[in-house]
């Protein structure tokens, strides 16, 4: 169940298509939408700024693995076993 979570909050988190389908304004736009805005027209962005705004949007995923990391190593390798 802990790597469920883990794999449905990290593709929510990291939702593109979806959104950028129903969104039209760019007021509402998702950290995906947000970062590709930020890469600028044929990646004309300052490269800096993107991946600042990268590491800032891995964040919440790196705690939510950390704190979730016992469950997610006893799922996966209880998986394994044949019984």
């Amino acid at each position: 169940m802990a790597t469920l979570a883990i794999i449905t909050f990290n593709a929510t988190w990291n939702a593109y298509f979806l959104p950028l389908v129903f969104l039209n304004s760019w007021h509402k736009m998702t950290l995906p939408q947000g970062i590709a805005l930020l890469t600028g027209y044929m990646g004309s962005g300052n490269p800096s700024v993107v991946m600042a705004a990268v590491t800032m949007a891995i964040i919440p995923v790196l705690i939510v693995f950390i704190a979730l990391q016992r469950w997610i190593i006893e799922a996966l390798t209880r998986s394994g076993l044949k019984g």
